[in-house]
């Protein structure tokens, strides 16, 4: 009975055995057949040496184009597809390794089944999570570093060179810390001294580019062959770049230079992948095309989200004119922010793609967008597109723009086109304030001179100031004077009132107070009750200048003035009533007396109204320099008028070179307290170009 038992056993296990090896042997058949069909999807997008085609079948394009007509819904189940491929292909190993493996030791169904279910029962039961090789050793944390960075220095401190080469590199670009490049330097060659391959690196370009250190590009490139003999691969990239391209001295070598590239990128470094897809598309005479290589080495560095590698690609397909994979490459490229790829794909929505779909708006989108970015291929077409569509304004900036970059066709364009005074002057806006991102005071006077010219008078005060004080050119008195009566003959209320405030101070013309309140007056009878206006009649009634002296109203007056935020109507105001000036008296030159007293005694409003008045040189001499230094002391002591005019200093470059930035400092400074003109320069310079330049 038991030797029956045991020849059953016997039978049984031999025939389920059997069976056993016979499956064994079919998946491992199924899992290298599966890798095979599988392995030119996953080359396409996976983390391989080697790429054989990076085209997909035709079929399976056109069909994605039936299925996922919408661009975000195909995107998003492509890469879906594209995923569950790579994972299948990496099953599919796995197990063909897996089966070998068990054959090889010759394991069956009852040595493993037992053991696999209870590793199933027995999983994440107080077993601890496994760390990653990088968080294991610390680098995670000397890569990674959070704004505590007492750690990494702790570690830095103790000599752990990784950890020195972080917190180099962190001062060096200014990240997590205030930037100290000198701090950097000496961080990163206490790394390299360890012969830490990251800090080698690093090291390297701090002499390279003179980071912290004398500049010395032979030691620089000693530190990079350093840091490939150390295996760190972004050097071989580096210095294979230099060689290609003969940077930092060195000779060019394109033999060494591509080798170098060619051991980058076959460790999965995009930018030597794109480096050689540059290469082999011809573009050393030493090296003949290939395309092949070319398509590889740039689908490759594509596939790791490389931008210029992407745009590269998506040309190569427009040229071959396949349509979709074009589409998707660029499209890639456009969401992560490159311009490059926004022009392509906005000349393609213009001119039609192969498919012969067109779409104008999309076009003027993609288009807008790369002109931003200063493309002056982009601002041309943009250019030409806005004039069919009846936006001269836009047309005519776009064209400047391009032609400032020396785009020829653009200047040719320019010069045929007739713009109207009123397009003249939104542009002269545009590019005073540096809507858009662009700031040119020469390219603003111009538009501005050829607007005035065409009869506008809306800038002809902002023509007075470019004249008075030399903006983006000389100073020309005498004529600026001339554009401000032009202006004020024309109704402009801004002329008028900058030509009466002359007339008032003496500024540029003989005092004559009775022809500043003849121009009030006429204003008032065209209808103009300008506040602005009243400011100047107030200021004579205070003093008795031209008419009776009536401190009653000239208090009034100020106060409608400074109700519509007239700077020194409203400084004027906060003077008196911090220092009052008694009826008795009324000698100009004994109240300019207190003013300066009061300047001296660090006063913020009588130290702007001392830079005012020998700005215009109101009954004392004009100085300029010293009314900039009373302006400045007032900014210093926050006060927001004086700010603002700190501003304008800077931003146009008023008896001292332009400096933006400073300019924007003290614009900021005088929005926090709230000054209304402050406010509306940054709302204005926070409109979006395209709404602007709309038309009206």
């Amino acid at each position: 009975m038991e030797r029956s038992v045991g020849l059953m056993n016997f039978s049984f296990s031999f025939f389920f055995n059997s069976l056993w090896g016979h499956f064994l042997t079919f998946l491992s058949v199924w899992s290298i057949l599966s890798s095979i069909l599988n392995v030119q999807y996953f080359e396409r997008f996976g983390n391989v040496q080697e790429c054989r085609n990076a085209n997909i079948h035709g079929f399976e394009r056109k069909r994605d184009r039936q299925k996922f007509p919408k661009r975000q819904e195909r995107q998003e189940k492509m890469k879906k597809r594209i995923m569950r491929r790579m994972e299948f292909r990496k099953m599919d190993l796995r197990v063909f390794f897996f089966v070998w493996l068990l054959l090889a030791v010759g394991v069956y169904p009852a040595q493993i089944f037992g053991p696999v279910c209870f590793a199933q029962s027995s999983a994440g039961e107080g077993r601890p999570k496994e760390s990653s090789p990088a968080q294991m050793n610390g680098t995670a944390n000397a890569m990674e570093p959070r704004l505590d960075l007492a750690p990494l220095e702790k570690r830095a401190s103790e000599g752990a060179a990784d950890a020195q080469a972080a917190l180099g590199v962190f001062y060096v670009a200014g990240r997590e810390v205030e930037r100290d490049v000198k701090k950097g330097f000496e961080w990163l060659e206490k790394s390299a001294k360890q012969k830490d391959p990251r800090g080698t690196y690093y090291l390297a370009h701090c002499f390279l580019d003179g980071l912290g250190t004398k500049k010395n590009e032979k030691r620089g490139v000693e530190l990079l062959e350093e840091a490939i003999r150390l295996r760190y691969v972004p050097a071989q990239m580096f210095l294979g770049k230099c060689l290609l391209y003969g940077r930092y001295g060195l000779k060019k070598d394109t033999k060494r230079g591509v080798e170098l590239l060619t051991a980058a990128a076959s460790e999965e470094d995009p930018e030597a992948q794109y480096l050689l897809g540059i290469v082999y598309s011809g573009m050393e005479k030493s090296i003949p095309a290939n395309r092949q290589r070319q398509m590889k080495w740039l689908t490759l560095s594509a596939a790791h989200g490389f931008v210029p590698a992407q745009v590269a690609l998506g040309e190569e397909y427009l040229k071959t004119g396949d349509e979709f994979w074009a589409k998707e490459w660029l499209e890639e490229a456009e969401d992560a922010g490159s311009a490059e790829a926004a022009n392509l794909l906005g000349l393609q929505d213009l001119l039609g793609w192969p498919s012969g779909a067109q779409d104008l708006v999309s076009a003027q989108e993609r288009l807008w967008k790369a002109a931003e970015a200063g493309i002056p291929e982009a601002q041309f077409v943009l250019g030409t597109l806005e004039r069919e569509l009846g936006n001269e304004a836009a047309s005519v900036y776009w064209l400047q723009r391009a032609t400032l970059q020396g785009h020829e066709e653009s200047k040719k364009e320019l010069q045929k086109t007739r713009v109207t005074a009123g397009s003249a002057a939104l542009l002269g806006s545009v590019f005073l304030h540096g809507i858009g991102g662009v700031q040119d005071l020469k390219t603003a006077r111009f538009w501005m001179e050829k607007s005035f010219g065409s009869g506008d008078p809306s800038y002809a005060y902002m023509l007075y100031y470019f004249e008075v004080y030399g903006i983006a050119g000389k100073k020309d008195p005498k004529r600026a004077i001339e554009i401000i009566k032009k202006g004020s003959e024309a109704g402009d209320p801004f002329s008028i009132y900058e030509l009466a405030f002359c007339y008032c101070a003496g500024d540029g013309v003989q005092q004559d107070v009775k022809k500043a309140l003849a121009l009030i007056d006429q204003a008032e009878k065209n209808g103009d009750f300008s506040e602005d206006l009243q400011f100047i009649r107030g200021l004579c009634a205070f003093f008795g200048a031209g008419m009776e002296r009536d401190r009653k109203l000239a208090l009034t007056l100020l106060q409608r003035a400074a109700k519509v935020d007239d700077d020194l109507a409203n400084v004027c105001l906060h003077f008196l009533t911090v220092h009052p000036i008694p009826d008795e008296v009324v000698e100009p030159a004994e109240i300019l007396e207190r003013i300066r007293k009061e300047a001296e005694a660090g006063s913020p409003s009588a130290q702007y109204l001392m830079g005012q008045i020998l700005m215009c040189g109101w009954r004392v001499k004009k100085d300029e320099a010293q009314a900039w230094e009373w302006i400045r002391k007032s900014a210093e002591k926050g006060y927001a008028p004086a700010q603002i005019l700190l501003f304008f200093q800077y931003d146009w470059g008023v008896y001292t070179d332009r400096d933006p930035a400073e300019a924007v400092r003290w614009l900021r400074m005088a929005a926090e307290k709230g000054h209304p003109a402050a406010l509306d320069i940054l709302n204005l310079r926070q409109i979006p170009l395209a709404d602007f330049l709309a038309p009206r």
